[in-house]
């Protein structure tokens, strides 16, 4: 085959290649073309993409938050692991507004029987990443208002977020520990 040959089969096989691409990177036949398996399509890759700066925006604003709170300020970083993250990745928080600047921050869990009995036993929120979404328990994590405004952001949570459910939280007792409160 001459070298003009070579170039005209290739010339076809590109062409042939891009007529049975869509869009979304799927040819016709539902086959991933060459060099893109296992890649996601570009409309779900924008939509990951958006979610992405959605949730980092909002790890940005619950850290501004807590670095003004007098609960908050003090902990460290490796706290976002176990405090921020997971409510945000999986969508169980409520952040707060005004004039595009945040003021207020919600995360809640859906625990099983043995985390919550785990966090009320030893008075401690820390749970482990299985534990956010491990029963239907509906327990309010962690609650951020340091310039006020914390009635109307409960109210919206039991109104609108949580819509009549029970929700249980850790509160401070008048001993130094902590008692459920359910809501």
């Amino acid at each position: 085959m001459s070298d003009n040959e070579s170039e005209n089969q290739d010339e076809k096989t590109a062409k042939k290649s891009r007529s049975s691409t869509t869009a979304t990177g799927v040819n016709d036949g539902g086959q991933t073309p060459p060099g893109r398996e296992g890649q996601p399509n570009e409309k779900a890759a924008l939509e990951a993409a958006r979610q992405n700066a959605v949730r980092m925006t909002a790890v940005g604003h619950a850290v501004w938050l807590m670095s003004r709170s007098p609960i908050h300020k003090h902990m460290m970083m490796t706290d976002l692991e176990w405090l921020v993250l997971p409510p945000i990745l999986l969508g169980q928080f409520r952040l707060w507004q005004k004039s595009g600047m945040p003021i207020g921050f919600a995360s809640w869990a859906y625990l099983g029987e043995e985390p919550a009995e785990r966090i009320v036993s030893k008075g401690i929120r820390r749970l482990m990443p299985t534990d956010w979404k491990s029963g239907n328990d509906l327990w309010l994590i962690d609650f951020l208002a340091p310039m006020g405004g914390q009635e109307e952001m409960i109210k919206e949570l039991k109104e609108k977020v949580f819509k009549g459910r029970p929700v249980k939280s850790l509160q401070p007792n008048s001993g130094g520990g902590v008692s459920v409160r359910e809501w």
